[in-house]
């Protein structure tokens, strides 16, 4: 025999569930092509209608094995698949529309759009995620606070059940202990009451806080990011325990000295020698002022970083530019850089023309190292031939394009020379 209880319980939540789907359905019929919602928000409701629909089948099932329901079946499906049929009918109109949208073409119609004036509509507003829950006591403040935001415009129990099971999908005891207050008809008001009891420790709460704090590693170098990381950490850190403590006021000058010390050991030494320099050795500061200070470094730091990117790029474009207008100008390729390592003793403290073993060769002999180097006899660089060679240098004896160390300095003409090279 069926249990009326239970069977009544079934039917109060199919009845809410057909109301949602109700709901979604009048949305559905009263979408326009003039007034076409994102597909953001058009997949939103797609995504709770099919949640809707599983919830409303499983209840279906359990009061068709118990005898009773069978006649709610065919309605709730016709509802269903119209709602369904006309939000994908729309989610196409409108990703046709954005993507005709996204054409140069489009793009400078949307521009012209957006310029003329008129009033705001909601569904044009960025895609809000829900958040989600981890399990950790710590986090359940935050979720909390989130969540009940989230769901402060939703008046049917059965949308907040669902908004919440999207919630806990990534942590499993939530969900199920959340399904099953759904299932025996408990009230939402006080199915969330009873979560908040099973997931929210105070004390590890608020010990979490300060343990998250405290795995903050040590800066390695001046960095605005990790300065303001740390100031946002301990923010976090004493508005959080402050809320679970329901203390409003600021801590004492003892754990404003504890705090800045522990902040002090995260960070790098640069920062921390500077940041002394500034603070004034007479003065308890509180963490407010301490802060106020670490905003300032790091804001500097941002400024110098700026300022150094763009005189390295200014740099950069003179260099380019000076090289160009040399180039056009000439006609001549830029300069051919030179090894500042030996040739002949590969020794990067000298070039070869400073070497002192390659200077106590004979005349003959240097010529023989050169030719065997393949090095250049106006330069004597090992990376181009005297062919290539940019250098402006000449025989300080007779003028030609060789190197002096390779002059024959007993009654040889330059023809000779010039014979030689060649």
């Amino acid at each position: 025999m069926a249990d009326a209880a239970t069977i009544a319980v079934y039917s109060a939540q199919l009845t809410a569930l057909e109301g949602s789907i109700k709901a979604l359905n009048n949305f559905s019929q009263g979408i326009t092509a003039d007034a076409l919602p994102s597909v953001v928000y058009l997949q939103t409701q797609h995504d709770l209608l099919e949640y809707l629909f599983q919830q409303a089948s499983n209840i279906i099932l359990q009061l068709e094995g118990q005898g009773e329901g069978t006649n709610r079946r065919g309605p709730f499906m016709a509802m269903y698949c119209e709602t369904k049929t006309d939000l994908l009918k729309w989610i196409r109109v409108r990703e046709r529309a954005e993507r005709r949208d996204a054409s140069p073409r489009g793009q400078a119609n949307a521009l012209e759009q957006t310029l003329i004036a008129g009033p705001s509509r909601p569904d044009h507003l960025p895609r809000i995620e829900l958040p989600r829950f981890n399990g950790s006591p710590t986090e359940w403040s935050a979720f909390r606070s989130r969540f009940e935001k989230r769901v402060s415009a939703l008046t049917e129990d059965a949308d907040k059940y669902a908004f919440l099971g999207k919630c806990f999908e990534r942590y499993e005891p939530a969900r199920n202990a959340s399904e099953a207050f759904e299932n025996s008809g408990m009230p939402f008001d006080q199915a969330w009451r009873k979560l908040e009891e099973r997931f929210y420790k105070q004390r590890i709460a608020f010990e979490g806080y300060f343990f998250n704090f405290l795995r903050h590693r040590r800066g390695k170098e001046p960095n605005p990011r990790t300065i303001l990381g740390l100031v946002d950490a301990v923010d976090t850190m004493l508005s959080a325990t402050k809320q679970i403590a329901g203390q409003t006021s600021e801590s004492d000058k003892v754990a404003n000295g504890l705090l800045i010390c522990l902040v002090k050991e995260r960070l790098d030494e640069q920062t921390l020698m500077k940041l002394e320099e500034r603070l004034d050795l007479q003065k308890l500061y509180s963490w407010k002022e301490f802060k106020e200070e670490l905003e300032k470094m790091a804001n500097q730091l941002t400024c110098k970083t700026a300022v150094e990117n763009a005189h390295a790029t200014r740099k950069a474009n003179k260099a380019a530019a000076y090289s160009a207008t040399k180039t056009s100008a000439g006609g001549s390729k830029p300069p051919i850089q030179q090894s500042r390592e030996c040739a002949f003793c590969a020794n990067s403290s000298h070039a070869t023309h400073a070497c002192k073993e390659f200077g106590a060769l004979s005349i003959e002999a240097r010529r023989e190292e050169t030719r065997k180097k393949n090095l250049c006899y106006n330069c004597l660089s090992k990376t181009h031939n005297v062919r290539n060679c940019t250098s402006n240098g000449r025989c300080r004896d007779c003028k030609g394009r060789h190197h002096t160390m390779l002059h024959e300095n007993r009654g040889q003409g330059k023809e000779r020379t010039t014979k030689v090279m060649q």
